[in-house]
């Protein structure tokens, strides 16, 4: 625990007259009691007299994800899966299950500790950097409706190239039931014209396997997205160079895009230390792409952009069987991705294989079979831990219309050593060698993996980067949580991997956590580029949420995901 953690559960324990039972594994449960911590209390510099504009959550909100009963035995697997569950809920920062002893040696209280986010809020997200405005997200919103964990709010998206406004809704417990409803949508507009520029939303309805002793789930899902798309590099619209007999046309790089996407699936999950999950299911996907704004350039140019630059218009609709195969081991950690507060990363293997055929005579564009693997694997290191995945998506389909992505990735984060000091480790390698859809490329540079560099300013069909990150144990600063970190980052995007070109950056930053809105770390980082004489020296400073590079994993594949609004689930 860290020492906010160990501080939080003093107090409550004091306050209950309550003794920690070090024992607990197999006692009857006799007692279960809710600690609701203060959003504001005196731990932090913010007048507690705010808290009256705040709604608690409700003991009953906290008790119904419980996965144990007053009169069961105590079983650690699921109180600690009850603590997972409660720590993936946006509408609670801490969350520490305490057993404590009860009224006789074979029996034990359970003390839910929680502490809630701000529910009132206004929810943001923004990037800037490089002298580049990337992205701004207001959500003005109540996460926390009477108490009940529902959220209801509006969404606004400023971007480079325009705005959107719409609402969503989620009630993640309909009825008191294990159901999952969401919906939302928004609208696109120019920045410069006002003009309507399209819209996107989507529609979720599910029973998620929400513990390991879950048998049955299912999910129902409808995304849409129209939009114009631009691709950038730094403030501008990237060209797409093509070339004529009269020289090279820079075709400014943007399209209209119209995407609508359905899913359906069940699961049947087998096994509780080893886990099989069968999925069975069907998903139906159609884009559609144009060329805009293009009178200026010749008909020839107009083609060949269409040819190289769109993506290709296309229709699947797809039954799929899926095997997934996994275990429940967690390791327990601090301060590896968040700080201060408790993190939990499944260990051993994760395995995944989906079949997805398609006919043309059943409506899809392509008659295709399509088989996508992945497998990872991950280990504990003290209170580190080493993880690598590998991923293969292979369609072979009719007249020669394959598509085939190799995608690897891996993680090294240290123990922790040196007072508090913290290694990681991380990259990827990405190589599609075939794109008959013609998929976007990747993108480099901005405030991500390759920072420093002009935003979305390297790209290319494959990819392969890496970032050296050093960490520093946080520490409390009128109770938020701020630590450091220093980097070195090198990689490349081309059009395949055997002409890449390594560039480096190195950096410094701060994180920082404020564990009454968020348990997502706030990012500031400063970074150099060390190649190019075109990159912004002495280099550039960047605001966002998140860590620069996400920890690798096994992915659900979804159709509705990549065609969802901004800001969706």
């Amino acid at each position: 625990m860290s020492d906010l953690e160990r501080s939080v559960v003093a107090e409550a324990l004091d306050a209950q007259g309550w003794e920690r039972d070090p024992e607990p594994d197999g006692k009857w449960i006799e007692q279960i009691e809710v600690y609701a911590i203060d959003v504001f209390d005196h731990r932090d510099p913010v007048p507690n007299v705010l808290n009256v504009f705040h709604v608690t959550s409700q003991d009953y909100v906290i008790r119904r994800e419980m996965l144990f009963r007053v009169g069961t035995r105590y079983d650690p697997i699921r109180v600690q899966e009850t603590e997972r569950n409660l720590r993936a809920l946006r509408q609670l920062s801490l969350v520490i299950l305490v057993a404590a002893r009860g009224s006789s040696p074979d029996r034990v209280r359970v003390l839910a500790i929680v502490k809630d986010t701000w529910s009132l809020r206004l929810n943001t997200n923004w990037a800037l950097g490089a002298g580049t405005f990337e992205y701004l997200l207001l959500n003005p919103s109540e996460e926390n409706l009477f108490g009940t964990h529902t959220s209801v709010g509006l969404l606004y998206v400023l971007e480079r190239d325009r705005y959107s406004a719409g609402g969503r809704f989620i009630n993640r417990r309909v009825g008191g039931s294990r159901l999952w409803l969401g919906a939302q949508s928004t609208l696109f507009f120019n920045r410069h014209t006002g003009a309507g520029e399209g819209s996107a939303g989507q529609f979720v309805f599910e029973q998620p396997l929400y513990s390991l002793h879950t048998e049955w789930a299912f999910s129902t899902r409808v995304a849409w997205r129209q939009e114009v798309t631009r691709w950038y590099r730094g403030p501008d619209i990237a060209p797409f160079p093509i070339e004529t007999p009269a020289g090279t046309a820079q075709v400014p790089f943007l399209y209209d895009t119209d995407r609508l996407a359905a899913e359906y699936w069940g699961v049947r999950s087998f096994g509780r230390t080893y886990k099989f999950d069968l999925t069975f299911g069907m998903e139906a996907l159609r884009g559609r792409y144009r060329e805009r704004d293009m009178g200026a350039f010749s008909p020839e140019v107009r083609e060949a952009f269409r040819r190289q630059a769109l993506p290709v218009d296309d229709v699947r609709i797809s039954p799929f069987l899926q095997l997934r195969a996994y275990t429940s081991r967690f390791h327990r950690t601090l301060n590896l991705e968040l700080l201060g507060l408790q993190e939990d990363f499944r260990m051993g293997h994760d395995a995944l294989l989906r079949v997805y055929p398609a006919s043309s005579a059943l409506g899809s564009t392509r008659t295709l079979l399509g088989v996508l693997a992945e497998v990872g694997y991950t280990v504990p290191l003290g209170d580190g831990l080493a993880r690598a995945v590998v991923s293969s998506d292979i369609v072979v389909a009719d007249g020669g219309r394959h598509e085939a992505l190799f995608w690897s990735g891996a993680r090294f984060a240290s123990p922790t050593f040196a007072g508090g000091l913290r290694l990681h480790l991380d990259g990827i390698v990405a190589h599609r060698y075939q794109n008959y859809l013609n998929v976007p490329p990747y993108f480099l540079g901005g405030n991500g993996r390759l920072r420093g560099y002009v935003a979305d300013g390297i790209r290319g069909r494959d990819m392969a980067v890496a970032n050296v990150e050093l960490r520093t144990r946080p520490i409390d600063v009128l109770s938020a949580q701020l630590g450091g970190a220093v980097f070195y980052d090198v990689g490349d995007a081309a059009s395949s991997l055997g002409v890449l070109e390594p560039k480096q950056g190195v950096g410094l930053g701060a994180r920082i956590l404020f564990p009454q809105t968020e348990r997502l770390v706030m990012r500031i980082d400063w970074a150099m580029p060390l190649s190019g004489p075109d990159e912004p020296l002495p280099g550039a400073l960047f605001v966002t949420f998140g860590q620069a590079f996400p920890m690798p994993g096994v992915v659900q594949p979804s159709v509705t995901s990549a065609t969802s609004a901004a800001g969706g689930y």
